[in-house]
């Protein structure tokens, strides 16, 4: 009869050393790596914003945030991770949408 207790009360030990804490979310990396270069001063229907180069891609990405108008213009371009999301490709200059970041350098 002990040894039943002790393989259920063992078994149950290790059941819960197993669980793992809802918060483990918050530790997800960023989807992409790439650069902030700086602003589009261009002036065209779908210029304007911040250009963004991916890592590994030869393609500039426009993103309209607010979150970077507090950036000092002499600090570009500065490396960056984030999540994002195709917003709209206008005349062949992809817009996307800056969901969360983080700025390194």
């Amino acid at each position: 009869m002990n040894y039943k207790i002790l393989i259920v009360l063992f078994s149950l030990s290790l059941l819960f050393s197993y669980c793992r804490d809802s918060d483990d979310t918050d530790l997800m990396p960023f989807e992409q790596r790439g650069m902030l270069v700086g602003i589009d001063a261009a002036e065209c229907a779908c210029c304007g914003g911040f250009i963004i180069q991916f890592d590994n891609s030869e393609t500039n990405y426009r993103a309209y945030t607010e979150d970077f108008q507090n950036l000092d213009p002499n600090d570009f371009p500065l490396t960056i991770e984030f999540n994002w999301t195709l917003e709209n490709d206008c005349a062949g200059i992809m817009i996307i949408e800056i969901e969360d970041y983080e700025i390194f350098d």
